[in-house]
């Protein structure tokens, strides 16, 4: 629902230590799956290749991590995550930026 929206985002954010989204993002998607005793969070957005970079080093779950590459994909995992969140992951790959993050 559109009023769900803004704090999914904010939830999906703080379970990953990640950044507010950029200024520049667009094309923001947000889905949500599970039940009261699990959730799972998918975030995808839009954004130029500088303000990725920026974000990815303004949050404090990816600044310092290693990634996976193949091809042009990078792939941060996050485990544990933030806020009593499982974990997840964040995908990046060109203008694209998804993240998978799970609570249980």
């Amino acid at each position: 629902m559109p009023w769900n929206r803004q704090p999914a985002i904010e939830t999906v954010l703080e379970w990953g230590g990640l950044a507010a989204l950029p200024v520049s993002s667009s094309d923001v998607v947000i889905r949500t799956k599970g039940s009261m005793f699990s959730r799972q969070v998918i975030l995808r957005f839009e954004c130029d290749s500088i303000g990725i970079e920026h974000w990815i080093r303004s949050s404090k779950g990816l600044k310092d991590k290693q990634y996976e590459k193949e091809g042009s994909k990078k792939t941060y995992r996050l485990y544990p995550g933030q806020a009593g969140a499982m974990g997840g992951t964040v995908i990046i790959q060109e203008r694209q930026v998804v993240i998978n993050m799970s609570w249980s």
